[in-house]
C-alpha cells in the first residue's frame, strides 16, 4: 500500500518544555507564604519581649514582620540564583531536597534561635533587676516604717537561725553574725553588727529577704543605733554613723552610713545560702570589690572585718562570673529615718 505523502500525516504535537516557575518547596502546596508570614509575625513577636518595659516599640511589629519577610524572600532568591539554595519547580517529581537547600534552612534557624535565646536572657536580666528593685525597696520602706515606731533600728538576724529575727546588737556576736569594731575620732569604738535583714522583726515575709538569684540580703546597722530611742539620742542633725561607703574607684561617698543592704549579685561571692544548717558562702573572688563586701580573700577564706562595703556599677572580667563585681548596695543615713523629733525640730 502506498503511504501517504507526508503533508496529509496527522502533525505530531511536540512537547513544549514548561517554564520555569519561580515555585519554591511548600509553595506549590499553598503553604510557603502562610508559613512564611507566620514565621515572621513569630519572630517580630519575640523580639518585642525585649522591649517590655517600652510599649511604644511593640506598636510596629506589625510593620517588622513585614520586613522580616521580606529579608527572608529576598535570601531566598539570592539563593536561587547563586545555584545555591532552592531550585525552581521544573514539573519533574522532586524526591527530597539536596543537602545545601538543608544547610540553608538549618542557617536560617540557629539565626532564628540565637535571637530568640538572646532576646530571651535578657528579658530575664530585666526581670531580676525589676525583681531586686522592688525587694530593696520593701526592706527600705520596713526600715523606715520601723524606726518611726520604735525610734530606733532592727539589729540584724542570723543567717542559719530561722526565722530570722533580730539578734541583740549589745551583745558579742556569734558567728555567723559579725561584730565590727570601728572606732571613732574621739576614741570610742562603737561596734557595726553584719548579718541578714531580720525578716520577722520588720514583718517581712520570706522570700522578701531573698534576692533573685536565691542569696540572703547582708544588712549591717550601726550598734548605737539599735538601742532604745537611739534615734532620739541621736538626732538626724548629728553626722552619726560608722559604716564607710565608697566606690569601686575607692573614692569615699560616705564615712558617716548607720545601715546598708546588700545583694551579692548573680556570682554570690560572699551571700549566705537560704535556710541552710552552715553559713557556707561561695568561693571567692579576684576582684578587690567583691572581697571588700565579702570580707573574705580571693580564696573566700574570711578576711579582716571592717565597716567598709563598696558600691558601683557592674564590671565584667575576662576570668569569669566569679571575678565580676556585680554587688548592689544602698546605704542610709541618720537623716533617712526622720522621727517627730526631727520634724519638730525643723
Amino acid at each position: 500500500m502506498k503511504k501517504p505523502p507526508p503533508s496529509l500525516l496527522p502533525r505530531r504535537q511536540s512537547r513544549q518544555p514548561k517554564p520555569n516557575r519561580p515555585l519554591f518547596f511548600l509553595h506549590k502546596a499553598g503553604l510557603f507564604n502562610q508559613t512564611l508570614n507566620s514565621a515572621a509575625y513569630t519572630i517580630a513577636n519575640v523580639l518585642c519581649v525585649g522591649y517590655a518595659c517600652a510599649p511604644e516599640r511593640c506598636a510596629g511589629r506589625g510593620v517588622a514582620s513585614v520586613k522580616i519577610r521580606q529579608y527572608f524572600v529576598s535570601l531566598l532568591l539570592l539563593s536561587k540564583q547563586s545555584g545555591v539554595a532552592v531550585r525552581a519547580y521544573s514539573g519533574i517529581k522532586r524526591r527530597g531536597f539536596t543537602l545545601l537547600e538543608l544547610s540553608v534552612v538549618l542557617i536560617v534557624i540557629s539565626l532564628i534561635a540565637a535571637t530568640a535565646f538572646s532576646v530571651a536572657a535578657q528579658k530575664t536580666r530585666l526581670a531580676q533587676q525589676r525583681e531586686l528593685v522592688e525587694k530593696m525597696d520593701k526592706i527600705e520602706n520596713a526600715l523606715i516604717a520601723y524606726a518611726k515606731q520604735n525610734n530606733a533600728l532592727p539589729c540584724v538576724a542570723s543567717a542559719i537561725v530561722a526565722p530570722y529575727a533580730s539578734v541583740d546588737c549589745t551583745a558579742a556576736a556569734t558567728l555567723p553574725v559579725r561584730r565590727i569594731t570601728a572606732t571613732e575620732p574621739d576614741g570610742t569604738t562603737p561596734y557595726v553588727y553584719e548579718g541578714v535583714v531580720p525578716l520577722v522583726t520588720l514583718g517581712l515575709a520570706d522570700e522578701v529577704g531573698i534576692d533573685p538569684w536565691g542569696k540572703q540580703f547582708t544588712y549591717a546597722v550601726d550598734a548605737r543605733l539599735t538601742t532604745a530611742n537611739a534615734l532620739l539620742t541621736y538626732p538626724a542633725t548629728l553626722n552619726v554613723g560608722n559604716i564607710l561607703v565608697k566606690s569601686t574607684a575607692g573614692n569615699t561617698r560616705t564615712g558617716t552610713a548607720v545601715a546598708i543592704v546588700l545583694s551579692h549579685g548573680p556570682n554570690g561571692n560572699g551571700a549566705f545560702n537560704y535556710n541552710t544548717a552552715s553559713a557556707v558562702r561561695p568561693l571567692g573572688s579576684s576582684d578587690s570589690n567583691e572581697q571588700e563586701n565579702c570580707e573574705c580573700d580571693s580564696a573566700g577564706a574570711a578576711g579582716a572585718l571592717d565597716a567598709i562595703y563598696s558600691q558601683g556599677a557592674s564590671t565584667k572580667s575576662a576570668s569569669g562570673n566569679a571575678d565580676t563585681f556585680d554587688d548592689v548596695v544602698r546605704f542610709y543615713l541618720r537623716s533617712h529615718f526622720l522621727t517627730s523629733f526631727d520634724i519638730q525640730a525643723d
